[in-house]
């Protein structure tokens, strides 16, 4: 199924943020400053689904809470929209996905 919604931000590949939901620790498959994918989760999720999170240390920020959204799941990979991200870290992840935009 193609992703259905309109994309933001470019998604970076190949910068393995750690982040935390439910209880279980992740590192982000792609992600952007609106949202991030997942190649697989530890329990059946459905899109609209809501999950609480934590996201990694970024720029010297200390770790963030954050809400996100299921926007999609593909067999065992989910991708994810922010919700409630703190202002400072959305700044800092636009500023990473720049910096690796410009590298490249």
């Amino acid at each position: 199924m193609a992703d259905t919604f309109d994309r933001k931000e470019e998604r970076i590949q190949n910068d393995p943020i750690p982040i935390q939901l439910e209880g279980k620790k992740y590192r982000l498959h792609d992600w952007s400053a609106g949202g991030f994918s997942l190649k697989a989760y530890h329990r059946d999720i459905v899109p609209g689904e809501v999950v609480e999170g934590r996201i990694g240390s970024l720029f010297g920020l200390p770790r963030s809470a954050f809400k996100a959204v299921v926007v999609w799941r593909k067999q065992q990979s989910v991708g994810f929209s922010f919700q409630q991200l703190r202002s400072e870290t959305f700044a800092a992840m636009r500023e990473r996905a720049t910096a690796r935009k410009c590298r490249r």
